[in-house]
């Protein structure tokens, strides 16, 4: 089976052993290190996978996801399966996407000896690379954390973008998206104005989000070397700004690329545009050109490239 061009296997592709009697514990860090050691398989680091060992914690993820029993699951990083069985207890419409091939014959495993097979598909590929699921959906998932800011925008900004631009494909954001990330990165995403950052801005444009709670290295096997935190990102249904998108990136782009410099300095210097005009440009829009781009909101960013419609922002 395909979904979206891409390779689907079932968790009941392949004859898998039928003793389910012992049951296996996926938080217990014993059964974690037999597991990967009877398929032969060392965690690769570089793929960021760390796997959750709380059930606590898991239930709790589960719960803020307000998952329905009709609703599609888009997990992203199954890993061995330790999210994947949850959600699939909520749900029989889970997609599980995994990079590592090498885990997808462990995770099918998983899947059988806990019965829930008929509920989750897997989908062996990068997250990056695919395309939202054509019915509605929701994220939750445990992301590799190298991979958080563009994960987020692939689901997220791109789409909109990609159909801002006449894409014939629709628009396809999630209904909502419940992640496991990096503690300092949930803090920048979480931001609140007056203290932007560029991965706010990104995310925010298109979404509410809040912080949900933090989790401890320690409760994580392998333990990484920071602490993580769980968000929740709400698309919206419209952008939070109504001028171009595609100006209003480059804009903010250009604004925090230098970051010791001031508004003006840096939107003149990244855009090409003489001191004095940009210094004009800002004022006009009732915003201080000596300002930090971070303590700009995002109606002042709508400002200053709604202003740029009617006038060049920059030279040829």
């Amino acid at each position: 089976m395909e979904l979206c061009g891409m390779r689907l296997l079932f968790a009941s592709d392949e004859a898998i052993s039928k003793n389910t009697s012992n049951i296996m514990n996926l938080t217990n860090i014993t059964s974690i290190k037999a597991l990967l050691s009877s398929h032969g398989l060392t965690l690769k680091k570089n793929l960021g996978q760390n796997f959750l060992i709380n059930e606590h914690i898991l239930e709790k993820i589960v719960a803020t996801a307000d998952i329905k029993p009709d609703d599609t699951i888009l997990e992203i990083g199954a890993g061995i399966g330790t999210l994947t069985c949850k959600l699939a207890e909520k749900t029989s419409n889970v997609i599980a996407v995994e990079k590592d091939f090498t885990l997808i014959p462990l995770l099918r495993e998983t899947l059988k000896e806990k019965q829930l097979q008929e509920r989750v598909i897997i989908l062996e590929n990068d997250a990056l690379r695919i395309d939202p699921p054509n019915t509605s959906y929701k994220i939750v998932a445990n992301i590799p954390y190298l991979i958080t800011s563009p994960l987020i925008n692939h689901f997220l900004k791109d789409v909109t973008l990609r159909h801002s631009k006449g894409d014939i494909m629709p628009a396809r954001p999630p209904l909502l998206m419940t992640l496991m990330v990096q503690k300092e990165v949930a803090e920048k995403i979480t931001a609140r104005e007056g203290k932007l950052n560029m991965l706010a801005l990104n995310i925010q444009t298109f979404s509410d989000v809040k912080m949900l709670f933090h989790v401890k290295a320690g409760n994580f096997y392998p333990q990484p070397k920071v602490d993580s935190a769980v968000i929740q990102i709400k698309p919206l249904a419209l952008p939070r700004v109504t001028c171009d998108l595609l100006n209003y990136f480059k804009i903010i782009s250009a604004g925090f690329q230098s970051k010791r410099k001031n508004l003006a300095n840096a939107l003149s210097h990244n855009l090409s545009i003489p001191k004095e005009t940009t210094e004009n440009w800002i004022r006009s829009c009732q915003i201080n050109p000596g300002a930090r781009a971070e303590t700009l909101t995002f109606q002042e960013w709508e400002k200053l490239t709604l202003y740029t419609s009617t006038r060049p922002a920059s030279k040829e």
